[in-house]
């Protein structure tokens, strides 16, 4: 019986406001209906926190110093012999191969003495090995030995980037759609129209058929709002709304106009 009595103080507290003047102004019952209706909130929890231990995988496997390998790769380079004056094996593993870090020195055309390290998966040289060294003429601060790389990881680590990008961006969305659907209750227009078609699709989402629906606006037959929704509880009330020739209100996107929501399913 309590639960009648809130759903109908809700749905009252929903008409008053629709009947309001822009901007309206939610109670706190109708604007936690309204946000159940958005993206929830879980899913952006989830992106954050996806989102932070992504960072700690770029922290530990991008390549910091990739964008010297580009200019070594594409710049104008100068070499020299060098030697290894250091080796030993790092604690990460790449395709189960120990990444092994190099201590190097050389002098450029100019004499001058330089120092370097460098990485490679598995061990390719020991202390005190002759290598072949590339550096860049402009800047020979930027070298390596020729078959070696600059970062401990290669550039196929670069993908971990995406698990950030994805993390946050699944968060912003969960942001923008529930910034949006409270924006469309309190600043969006609120239209009268009749259900005019429900139209079956090839689409499932969720295990249930996505219908096509059809609203006609009264004077405006040449003008049909078509909405999409997969949700049985939705589908249901168009229907009946159709079959006893009801007019349905729907909430035009104050942003996107093209875009409706269906304040009396909340």
């Amino acid at each position: 019986m309590s639960s009648a009595n809130s759903s109908s103080s809700r749905d009252d507290q929903l008409a008053a406001v629709l009947a309001s003047p822009i901007p309206r102004v939610l109670p706190r019952e109708v604007r936690r209906a309204i946000l159940s209706q958005a993206a929830p909130l879980s899913f952006g929890i989830f992106g954050a926190l996806f989102g932070g231990f992504g960072l700690v995988f770029v922290w530990i496997f991008f390549p910091r110093n990739i964008a010297q390998e580009w200019r070594l790769n594409s710049e104008e380079t100068a070499r020299a012999a060098g030697f290894i004056h250091g080796a030993a094996d790092t604690w990460m593993t790449v395709n189960k191969e120990k990444v092994s870090i190099y201590l190097f020195e050389f002098r450029n055309e100019a004499g001058a003495m330089l120092r370097g390290q460098c990485f490679t998966t598995g061990r390719r040289w020991q202390t005190g090995d002759i290598v072949d060294i590339i550096y860049l003429r402009e800047n020979p601060a930027i070298a390596r030995p020729d078959g070696a790389r600059l970062s401990s990881t290669n550039m196929g680590s670069m993908i971990v980037v995406l698990f950030p990008l994805g993390g946050a961006g699944l968060a912003l969305w969960v942001a923008i759609s529930r910034r949006r659907t409270v924006n469309a209750f309190v600043n969006g227009r609120v239209i009268e129209a009749f259900v005019t078609d429900i139209e079956h699709t090839q689409t499932i989402v969720n295990d249930y058929s996505v219908y096509k629906i059809t609203f006609e606006q009264p004077g405006l037959a040449h003008e049909p709002i078509i909405l999409r929704h997969w949700k049985p509880k939705v589908v249901a009330f168009l229907q009946t709304r159709r079959e006893t020739q009801q007019p349905v209100f729907l909430l035009a996107d104050p942003r996107n106009p093209t875009v409706f929501f269906l304040p009396e399913t909340l």
